[in-house]
């Protein structure tokens, strides 16, 4: 992160301070020098792209590459037991939602470059993006697939996706590349 600061007027007085921050992000700049608060989406660059930079920036990555490894794991078990756990077996299109969310996250773990990956054939920055939409998914689930009058298997799936979303938000998906493990 970039900070700078501009002085306009006489040494030693305080007008005419101006401090700006810059984050580079991907494609473009979170806040271009100079622009103060305001946020510029520059050619090919998503607000999602903005949110992530500012997030990275801000420091909020936390979670670096062996507590998310062991979160998927845990995540994955958790979903592929939850029809059983949370009482909607009975709902088939439910189940067999959740049941596949967990054996995907599972082949995803098992194949990302990261500490308790097995085959490590997917960046872990890759393994992210997948995250991404895979959350999103689940969260909309229960309207996509039908089953959200069953208020257990929605709610399981809610809590699910936004939970994945939010792991996502605070992991730090550079680190794995850049050889931090834990």
């Amino acid at each position: 992160m970039a900070i700078q600061q501009q002085r306009h007027g006489t040494p030693g007085s305080e007008q005419g301070l101006g401090v700006s921050v810059g984050a580079q992000a991907g494609t473009g700049s979170l806040l271009p020098s100079g622009a103060g608060e305001s946020l510029r989406g520059g050619a090919g660059e998503s607000l999602a792209g903005q949110v992530t930079a500012a997030i990275t920036e801000s420091g909020a990555k936390v979670l670096k590459p062996l507590p998310h490894a062991v979160m998927d794991y845990a995540m994955a078990g958790t979903l592929m037991a939850a029809p059983w756990l949370f009482g909607f077996s009975r709902n088939r299109a439910a189940t067999m939602h959740a049941v596949g969310s967990g054996l995907g996250i599972l082949g995803l773990s098992l194949f990302t470059r990261y500490p308790l990956g097995v085959v490590k054939a997917i960046p872990f920055p890759v393994h992210g993006v997948v995250e991404t939409l895979a959350g999103m998914m689940t969260a909309t689930a229960p309207w996509l697939l039908g089953f959200s009058r069953d208020r257990n298997a929605k709610l399981t799936h809610l809590a699910a996706g936004l939970g994945t979303l939010a792991v996502v938000a605070m992991t730090d998906y550079q680190a794995a590349e850049n050889g931090e493990q834990s």
